[in-house]
């Protein structure tokens, strides 16, 4: 039975998830409608890494908007596959 896309799961990037923190209605529809959204906790990491490169006066701000999409998605941890498939791809460059 195919997935209505409009309420598909969805797989968040770092991008995406900037763009709904600033509000942008196409991408915020879409994470609001989707059954499911998942986050990959290398976006996370790259989402904190911004939180503490920012000015001191707007970190707490932006901080509060990450813990708020935190309370709408699931994170996606790497397990040993993601490691082992990792370690090949460095081997190789």
């Amino acid at each position: 039975m195919p997935t209505n896309p409009e309420t598909a799961p969805v797989l968040l990037d770092t991008s995406a998830v900037i763009a709904h923190m600033v509000g942008h209605a196409k991408i915020s529809q879409r994470i609001k409608a989707g059954e499911r959204c998942f986050l990959p906790l290398t976006a996370l990491g790259e989402l904190r890494h911004g939180v503490h490169k920012s000015q001191r006066q707007g970190r707490t701000k932006e901080a509060a908007k990450i813990e708020r999409v935190l309370r709408i998605v699931e994170i996606l941890y790497p397990g040993d596959q993601t490691a082992d498939e990792y370690g090949r791809m460095i081997d190789a460059l």
